[in-house]
């Protein structure tokens, strides 16, 4: 409904990759995106899938991991307004990590499609799109090579 709209539009509005679109073309992502709910221990992400989504976590925390089954390792967490999954929407490599729910979680689901849809209406976002993932890859590399 309405109130999903703009509280997804508020809670885009509040993350660093969103931050610089316009409001009209939030709203158009938040009314594509799904508001979805997960229990403790749920992954919202699993490493080495095909990423299609990412999210943004409305509610509680998650887990990020590495590794899988006994070699699993715990290198963060991510809370609140925090945007989780994002290379996905922007590259077809597979998914570098496993995110779990640690608490109830509530996340707004983004769809890659519906986002690459967004940068090719719109060069601006594509471009602040750009140079933001270029900061993020190399933040990532360097918290990947800390845990190797």
């Amino acid at each position: 409904g309405p109130f999903i709209v703009e509280s997804g539009a508020a809670a885009l509005a509040r993350i660093p990759l969103f931050s610089k679109i316009s409001s009209k073309y939030l709203k158009l992502l938040a009314l594509k995106s799904r508001r979805l709910d997960f229990k403790p221990g749920d992954d919202l992400i699993k490493l080495g899938t095909q990423g299609q989504f990412a999210y943004v976590i409305l509610e509680g925390e998650v887990d990020v991991i590495i590794g899988s089954g006994k070699g699993e390792k715990k290198i963060g967490k991510r809370g609140k307004n925090m945007l989780i999954g994002e290379l996905s929407l922007l590259s077809d490599t597979l998914t570098t990590a496993t995110v779990r729910a640690a608490t109830d979680v509530s996340a707004l689901r983004i769809d890659k499609h519906v986002f690459l849809q967004l940068m090719e209406s719109d060069s601006l976002v594509a471009s602040q799109v750009a140079g933001w993932v270029s900061d993020r890859l190399v933040s990532s590399m360097e918290l990947l090579n800390k845990n190797t």
